[in-house]
């Protein structure tokens, strides 16, 4: 599931439209190219501060380009780590040592014009015996989490992303 990941838009930028399936976060942007922080994938796991975590992303993309990859203790729109994505499959791994207040985030405005399908997104504390990986709202281990930990939501004026939580999306 993706239900710990809240979208966005910044200022006048057209909102990402997101659509949750049982297989996928489908997100789909219609803005140019611009400022990286301006849309954002934000993650909003509770991160315990001095541990490291690997974050794994796994998406198709219809279009090239760069996203960055920010954690809150790099300034995410100026520092961020640059990723190279590429027409078609994509998968990347980062791993990192949480701050105080530690979230994570994909920077995706400087990829302009694009939709992603993710299939795969998780957060793995590194040395733990067992990462919930959720996939159709259960994790392999039985555990079911559904998707109350995500929040969607627009920035100002925009108009509000539609949302409806089944058991499985």
């Amino acid at each position: 599931g993706f239900e710990s990941f809240q979208t966005w838009t910044e200022s006048s930028m057209k909102p990402l439209n997101r659509e949750d399936t049982k297989e996928a976060m489908i997100l789909t942007s219609d803005n140019e190219p611009g400022d990286w922080w301006k849309v954002k994938l934000e993650n909003n796991f509770q991160l315990e501060p001095g541990k490291t975590y690997e974050a794994v992303y796994t998406f198709t993309s219809d279009a090239e380009g760069d996203i960055k990859f920010g954690t809150n203790e790099k300034v995410t729109c100026l520092t961020g780590d640059v990723y190279h994505v590429v027409a078609g499959e994509n998968r990347f791994a980062v791993t990192f040592t949480a701050q105080a207040d530690a979230y994570t985030c994909l920077e995706l405005g400087g990829l302009g014009k694009f939709v992603l399908t993710f299939t795969e997104i998780t957060l793995t504390e590194e040395g733990a015996s067992h990462t919930h990986s959720f996939v159709d709202g259960k994790c392999e281990c039985g555990e079911e989490n559904g998707f109350a930990g995500f929040h969607t939501w627009t920035e100002g004026a925009l108009t509000p992303i539609v949302r409806e939580d089944t058991e499985t999306t």
